[in-house]
């Protein structure tokens, strides 16, 4: 029972246009974790879902990221082991938490954080400013009236495509812009 952590769960569906996309631009896409989540076998030959592969094990998690370009994942086992191995890290649908960052081809894609006291979404600096950006259990964001809200198919669409293009060397930044 890992209810504690609810607060990272996403949907599995809002990552399908990504995959899409990532596939269409011929890159095999693999999908880790465990086989309590909802299976994707059937999507496409290029994307493994490997918790549901009949011959998974949790073992082959390093291999497939650490030969990987980047990985796409929540603060979890897969994000931890892409920092180990230097990979590249798109967090979407992730809390916003300073102990993640300070890679230069990380690219976060935090919830949006609702506050139902003041009915509206929190800024990225008042996220930061405030204890919420310290919260690491599910109970601390309901006790604060604090909703997190996933990210679109859209924003991380997006966010694979600012991702793809710096791990290529040829992101432009809105800087030079």
């Amino acid at each position: 029972d890992l209810t504690y952590h609810s607060f990272r769960d996403s949907n599995i569906e809002t990552y399908l246009l990504a995959a899409e996309y990532l596939i269409s631009k011929g890159y095999y896409v693999v999908r880790l974790g465990d086989s309590s989540m909802k299976s994707l076998s059937n999507f496409h030959p290029n994307l493994i879902d490997a918790p549901n592969h009949p011959e998974y094990c949790p073992l082959v998690d390093p291999y497939f990221i650490c030969n990987a370009e980047f990985t796409i994942a929540s603060p979890s086992g897969p994000f931890h082991l892409a920092r180990l191995f230097k990979k590249p890290v798109l967090a979407a649908n992730s809390p916003i938490c300073h102990l993640y960052w300070g890679h230069e081809n990380d690219v976060l894609l935090p919830k949006g954080y609702y506050s139902k006291q003041l009915g509206r979404l929190l800024t990225y600096k008042e996220v930061l400013l405030s204890p919420v950006c310290e919260y690491s259990m599910a109970e601390e964001f309901e006790n604060s009236e604090i909703e997190l809200i996933n990210n679109t198919p859209e924003e991380i669409l997006a966010s694979v495509k600012e991702i793809e293009s710096r791990v290529s060397n040829t992101y432009n930044s809105p800087e030079n812009n």
